[in-house]
C-alpha cells in the first residue's frame, strides 16, 4: 500500500510540475488604447505574452488566439517593490500620444521583464501611431 501511494505521489508531481510552470511561462494581457512594444504597435485588446526561453530572456507576444505574432522581443529583468498592482507598467506618452509597456510582471510577482527600446523601435512605433491617427483606424499592424 506504501508502495502504490508513493507512485501515485511521483505520478502526480509530473503532472502538477509542468502545469505550474506553464503558469509563469505566459500572461494574458489586455489593453484599452494602443501601446508600444519595440518595434510594433498594439492596437486596443487581447495578448499573450509568452517566454519562448528557458533562459527567459525573449518574450513572444501575440493574439490572444495565438494566430498573429507581433515579436519576439529581447527582455531583461527588473523588480518592483511590491507583488500588488498592475502586471503592465507603461511610460509616459511621447510626441504620438502613444505611451510604451516599459515593464510586466506575472501576477503576484515582484520580479519581472523590461524592454528596451533602441531609437529604430521608437521611430517605427511613432511612424506606426501616426499612420494609426492619420487613417482613423485601430490597428495598423
Amino acid at each position: 500500500m506504501k508502495r502504490l501511494l508513493m507512485y501515485l505521489s511521483l505520478l502526480a508531481i509530473v503532472f502538477v510540475v509542468p502545469a505550474l510552470a506553464e503558469n509563469n511561462t505566459l500572461i494574458k494581457v489586455h489593453v484599452d488604447k494602443a501601446v508600444a512594444i519595440p518595434g510594433n504597435v498594439l492596437a486596443p485588446g487581447d495578448y499573450i505574452f509568452r517566454m519562448t526561453d528557458p533562459a527567459r530572456t525573449v518574450v513572444s507576444i501575440s493574439s490572444a488566439d495565438s494566430k498573429t505574432v507581433y515579436g519576439f522581443v529581447p527582455v531583461f529583468s527588473t523588480d518592483r517593490n511590491s507583488a500588488k498592482g498592475s502586471e503592465i507598467r507603461e511610460t509616459a506618452h511621447d510626441a504620438t500620444g502613444l505611451a510604451r509597456i516599459d515593464s510586466w510582471f506575472f501576477p503576484g510577482e515582484k520580479s519581472g521583464f523590461r524592454f528596451i527600446y533602441s531609437q529604430s523601435d521608437i521611430r517605427k512605433a511613432d511612424t506606426i501611431a501616426k499612420r494609426l491617427k492619420s487613417d482613423g483606424t485601430s490597428s495598423g499592424m
